[in-house]
């Protein structure tokens, strides 16, 4: 996946994001960068980085009466803490007038070779006219793997508006101007998700002949699209076929979403496949409990579940719901139908498994087996405590250290998944325990997109419990735990 940051105050003023620890202060400049991974037909893989500062985040420098403002961006790739390569650029504003400033972004894109491998990303931002203001960003984890011959996709870049132009331009591909989409957040005034991609490859096996690929919007958990928002494009194979796409999300409800290509052959066997996650944010109202009151479920398995436990099966759909669903849930609680509660139970996975609900509702029963056995706290429902919604939501961990009886550090754990559900690798949550005695362990830190993060989560670890940490210390301490270093290290 791509890796990309944006200044924190305005993830959280959209909703995004808890604030969390030490946020950024006023003396952070405010960026936004983003990091595509690409590859070219003689399989030299290389890095798009976008980047854009708020100048207003600058210190403006006069100079006869006009002013302007600049930031050095530096963007180092390691290995075993050694410097592969790295970029450096200033960025200048133009020449302003003092009494007028305005409001502007200060943009550039840059190419970078990189071979295929496994490299910590290091980002420090400075001040061009105030060099003692600086901003960094704690290293990130960026795989490149394009196995040579094989198909492949390069990473979605989302747009914000695409121009045909005959002008030289920073954002320039293939006769288009790609304006980019700076973050995976769509208000609700925005009405198309655009997109750009990559296939590569094509050309080795399916020269001339058609090849389909389809792309859409999916719910978390769902192998069905949201209706209306799926597209099409039939293509010869080739070296590099360009795609660019755009789905019309005007009627799409707030909520976390999947953008899914797919790319397969004319047998209609899958070749290869990308996704990427976005938020939404809309007002629309919920239609699900409409939808569900429609159906006919004489028969399923859904007009076999006790009456008495319909509230807690209904409520146990939450971690996995969408915020749409979550209204309807709580819609059809209040109202205390049975039959319609029902309904909605099998229109729930009759939308993540259209084919057979049943089994999709299974895998998940299983999994509220083993949070209701394991993760069951104190006057609170099992699936309501972070371990519950995590396990719920990403499932088993491919590994799980438990820490208990550290003598420095609170009881603790750490989950790694390889791959999750929605396409991330290599990613980690921990949790921390809040107490000695009731079994409730915080999520305190992870890797993946949308989840809380903070890197200084070892200081919280240790501190006793509900004592606030001091954030401005940074090293991680050296006698922390052997197994997870082990895990962390890997992120």
């Amino acid at each position: 996946m791509s890796i990309s940051k944006i200044f924190t105050l305005l993830l959280i003023a959209f909703g995004i994001l808890p604030v969390h620890g030490q946020g950024p202060t006023t003396q952070e400049i405010k960026c936004w960068f983003e990091i595509n991974r690409y590859n070219t037909p003689s399989e030299t893989p290389f890095v798009e980085v976008l980047i854009s500062v708020d100048a207003s985040s600058l210190t403006f420098k006069e100079a006869n009466g006009m002013k302007n403002a600049g930031i050095e961006f530096t963007i180092l790739f390691l290995q075993n803490d050694k410097v592969i390569t790295y970029d450096k650029v200033d960025l200048l504003s133009p020449q302003i007038f003092l009494d007028n400033p305005g409001h502007f972004n200060l943009i550039a894109m840059r190419r970078i070779v990189l071979p295929n491998g496994r490299y910590d990303v290091e980002i420090k931002l400075k001040d061009v006219h105030n060099p003692d203001r600086i901003t960094t960003y704690p290293p990130d984890s960026l795989t490149i793997h394009f196995e040579p011959g094989a198909v492949a996709l390069s990473d979605f870049r989302l747009l914000d508006s695409v121009v045909s132009s005959s002008k030289e331009h920073i954002f320039k591909k293939n006769g288009l101007i790609l304006y980019p989409h700076f973050v995976n957040y769509y208000p609700a005034s925005a009405g198309t998700l655009h997109f750009y991609t990559e296939i590569y490859n094509l050309d080795e096996e399916y020269l001339d002949e058609d090849v389909l690929v389809t792309y859409g919007i999916y719910p978390l958990e769902s192998d069905k699209p949201v209706p209306g928002l799926f597209s099409f494009t039939k293509i010869k194979g080739a070296a590099v076929n360009p795609i660019l796409g755009n789905l019309h999300i005007e009627e799409l409800p707030r909520g976390k979403y999947r953008l899914l290509m797919e790319v397969r052959n004319r047998e209609n066997h899958l070749i290869t496949s990308r996704e990427m996650l976005f938020y939404r944010n809309s007002e629309r109202k919920a239609e699900a409990a409409n939808e569900a009151a429609n159906l006919n479920i004489d028969s399923t398995f859904a007009g076999e579940l006790p009456s008495d436990e319909l509230d807690w099966y209904l409520n146990a759909l939450k971690p996995v719901a969408s915020n749409l669903e979550a209204q309807a849930i709580n819609t059809i609680l209040a109202k205390g139908d049975t039959l319609l509660m029902r309904q909605f139970f099998y229109h729930f996975w009759s939308n993540r498994n259209l084919e057979a609900p049943e089994k999709a509702w299974q895998r998940y029963k299983k999994r509220l087996a083993v949070v209701r056995n394991e993760f069951a706290i104190m006057n609170r429902r099992s699936y309501e405590s972070d371990r519950g919604r995590v396990y719920l939501e990403y499932g088993e961990p491919d590994e799980r250290f438990e820490s208990k009886y550290e003598t420095d550090a609170n009881p603790y754990e750490i989950w790694r998944y390889n791959r999750t559900p929605f396409g991330e690798t290599n990613i980690i949550f921990v949790f921390k325990a809040t107490d000695l005695v009731s079994n409730n362990f915080e999520l305190i830190h992870s890797n993946a997109t949308g989840e809380l993060k903070n890197e200084n989560w070892e200081l919280i670890v240790r501190n006793a419990f509900n004592v606030t940490p001091g954030f401005d210390k940074q090293e991680r301490p050296g006698t922390f735990g052997n197994s997870n270093d082990e895990l962390f290290k890997d992120q």
